[in-house]
């Protein structure tokens, strides 16, 4: 099998670059700080974005090429791929889930690994709810071939 580079998870974290550190201020912010307006000078159409819509293309952008690099090993059962969400309490401080949520990746890394399954990589990204306003992570862990058709999922994976 080729080097797919999913072997380093150095390489899938580089993707997700920009989401883990927005300092004081965690984005989605609700209201955008600078809007730019563009004008196709022989249409004369114009467009305008904000920074969050930027922001949000960019993530998008990381996303898209992150699950470009597992796709062939996906559609071919070489890799499972899990998708988990972390709904945080109402009012917690992010500053301390920041480095709450680095020890659960690291312990939720080891369990997996410690069950004989190689840990290809993983991409995260923490986004407060549009209508609840309650932070949460999504998190996708591409790992080598889990089967557990037909059965339960088991615990430790959960």
């Amino acid at each position: 099998m080729p080097n797919s580079g999913l072997s380093n998870t150095s390489k899938i974290d580089a993707i997700a670059d920009g989401t883990r550190d927005w300092g004081s201020v965690p984005y989605p912010r609700r209201e955008p700080k600078w809007m730019i307006t563009l004008e196709n000078r022989e249409t004369g159409e114009i467009v305008q974005y904000t920074d969050l819509q930027r922001y949000l293309w960019r993530r998008k952008k990381r996303m898209r090429k992150a699950f470009k690099m597992i796709r062939h090993l996906y559609k071919h059962k070489r890799v499972s791929v899990l998708l988990i969400t972390l709904t945080l309490p109402a009012g917690v401080d992010i500053s301390i889930v920041k480095g709450r949520f680095r020890r659960w990746r690291e312990n939720y890394k080891r369990r997996i690994q410690r069950h004989g399954i190689k840990w290809y990589g993983d991409v995260w990204v923490l986004e407060r709810g549009s209508k609840s306003g309650i932070w949460h992570y999504h998190v996708v862990v591409v790992v080598s071939r889990i089967n557990i058709k037909g059965k339960r999922m088991p615990e430790w994976l959960k």
